[in-house]
């Protein structure tokens, strides 16, 4: 094994064995009680959500019923996200310590790494999601379309964001609409989100009035002020400050880099208008925060000088 590999892999241990320590000395927050509660009433869809937080909580649930067994399939895939994030951005440099110090520097990514919310699957959908399209782009093989849409059902069941992120890679590279395989991946995710669009179907699709009917509101600065507040410990000065000055941090080279580009910018973008429909959570810009981990990790090794 590489010093590189060493490293990180020393690295996924603390962060695991923390995370554990954590996940088991923390008390349960409300939404964590609140999605509990979905576990009791197996579904392919709830009110205000897909699927996917209550089969994490259902696993770990069976082996221990406690605030351990509650959080511990969530300390698992922050351990593979992790992973992930460094399988990402491992081509642009093996600066292991710039990588240690910018994923630690975000405080959400902390949190999920013991809470379960519906965040939580969605952060681990979103990386493998990026490391499946990667390597689709990279080779567009029948395998990797079946990877990519199983990875965009992921996405689906985890968060209703999913589509955002895969409208995103599409917007970057409107030339996927012209190849099979891609459709192959969409036609196969499609399908096998169905169950969930069929429970939406026999429940008068009661997500989707919540969310796009019932949440939206009058116009108030505060509104859109909250937003731009709740931004400022979702981006860490160490995320944010490159931003700022440095030339080429929206330059791509890649299908991949430009698709990253849009995640970011998309993302903000998005939910700062949807902040003059309704409140905006904070933390519905997880996958623009990711995206520009990504970019400043890019920068930073082109630019020793950071």
């Amino acid at each position: 094994m590489s010093n590189s590999n060493s490293s990180i892999g020393l690295f996924l241990i603390f962060w695991g064995v923390v995370s554990l320590i954590q996940a088991g000395t923390t008390g349960l927050i409300n939404d964590e009680a609140y999605y509990w509660i979905y576990t009791q009433f197996p579904a392919w869809g709830y009110f205000d959500h897909p699927p996917a937080v209550a089969w994490f909580i259902s696993v770990g649930d069976a082996f221990m019923h406690n605030e351990l067994g509650l959080r511990l399939v969530t300390v698992c895939s922050s351990v593979l996200g992790l992973y992930l994030l460094w399988k990402l951005i491992q081509p642009y440099g093996e600066d292991r310590k710039s990588f240690m110090l910018l994923f630690l520097s975000v405080p959400i990514l902390t949190a999920l790494s013991f809470m379960t919310v519906p965040d939580t699957p969605l952060l681990l959908a979103v990386l493998i999601y990026w490391y499946v399209y990667r390597n689709w782009l990279n080779e567009k093989s029948m395998a990797n379309s079946l990877f990519l849409g199983v990875s965009m059902a992921f996405l689906m069941y985890s968060k209703y964001h999913g589509i955002l992120i895969i409208g995103f890679s599409v917007l970057s590279n409107l030339k996927v609409l012209q190849q099979k395989k891609f459709w192959v991946a969409a036609i196969l995710g499609l399908l096998l989100f169905t169950p969930h669009i069929w429970w939406q179907f026999s429940n008068d699709f009661v997500s989707f009035k919540f969310h796009l009917v019932q949440r939206n509101k009058a116009w108030i600065w505060s509104m859109t002020e909250n937003f731009l507040i709740t931004q400022v410990p979702m981006i860490s000065p160490l995320v944010s400050l490159p931003l700022i000055w440095r030339k080429g941090y929206w330059r791509s080279t890649t299908l991949w880099e430009r698709n990253i580009i849009f995640q970011a910018a998309g993302t903000f973008a998005f939910f700062f208008f949807m902040s003059f429909r309704g409140p905006s959570e904070g933390n519905w810009t997880l996958a623009g925060v990711l995206a520009l981990m990504i970019l400043n990790y890019r920068i930073i090794q082109t630019n020793p000088s950071l």
